[in-house]
């Protein structure tokens, strides 16, 4: 009888070597957090008295006069307004809005700080007060209302029905995508063994097979939509434009519309 080899008793320890999956964890990460903030919103409590687009037309009044606006005065307080609705929000909606605000605002004097050099310094501190308040605004709006009832308000604007159902469709992709790219990101995390130099080959291969993916989809939406005999028409069940809680903008917006007068000089008291 013939023994077993001395290479066949030996122990078999495997050991890879560390990989540097940084890349992907990194993609991973980014794609649900996006996830998240869409399903957060979509479970968000819905305002019932106030309409969207009472909302919308608000936050463009307030951004129109900040862009006007040549005092600090009336900026401050807009920005009065904007802390005190950003404490309705929780913690990290607070933290995530204002830290977009402030990198926005970063960035802009960055590139106005030649402004400060030539002597206009007042120049580098207005424009990116106005920045901020205006990214702020719109995150304020996108975080009381949900996508659908701002993409179903638009309807009172007299915005082409084609440009709202293809927005809607868009940000239901946005998800569906996400998923898929997430699902595939985390296949491909599990199964890197070892040291692998070539991993942002494999991303890449990722974003083809998602746009294959997305290319079927949108093929597959167009037959469905043709079997439904979708005329184009982009119907909104919205009941009625005004809201008893709309009442609330239509006195900010006055009151802020006076202060604007004031401060700019065309209404003296």
């Amino acid at each position: 009888m013939k023994r077993l080899p001395e290479w066949a008793l030996r122990d078999e320890i495997y050991s890879p070597d560390g990989g540097n999956d940084y890349f992907i964890s990194r993609s991973l990460l980014r794609i649900m957090k996006i996830l998240r903030a869409f399903r957060y919103r979509a479970k968000m409590k819905r305002i019932e008295k106030i309409s969207a687009a009472a909302g919308i037309f608000f936050a463009l009044s307030l951004i129109f006069l900040c862009v006007l606006s040549r005092t600090t005065n009336f900026l401050f307080c807009v920005l009065a307004l904007e802390m005190i609705l950003l404490c309705l929000l929780d913690g990290e909606t607070i933290f995530s809005t204002v830290r977009n605000s402030f990198a926005a605002a970063v960035f802009a004097a960055l590139f106005l700080l030649p402004a400060f050099f030539l002597g206009n310094p007042n120049l580098i501190f207005i424009l990116p007060l106005k920045i901020f308040l205006t990214t702020t605004a719109l995150g304020l709006l996108t975080n009381f209302f949900t996508e659908n009832q701002l993409t179903r308000a638009l309807k009172n604007f007299r915005v082409p029905a084609v440009m709202i159902f293809i927005l809607d469709t868009t940000l239901r992709y946005i998800v569906l995508l996400g998923e898929i790219s997430q699902d595939m990101l985390t296949a491909l995390k599990i199964r890197s063994v070892g040291k692998n130099h070539d991993k942002k080959k494999s991303v890449s291969g990722i974003l083809g097979t998602v746009f294959l993916k997305s290319k079927e989809m949108s093929e597959e939406m167009y037959m469905a939509m043709r079997c439904r005999c979708f005329t184009g028409e982009y119907l909104s069940s919205a009941k009625s434009f005004f809201r008893p809680g709309d009442l609330i903008f239509v006195i900010l917006l006055a009151g802020y519309v006076a202060l604007f007068l004031i401060s700019e000089g065309v209404i003296k008291l």
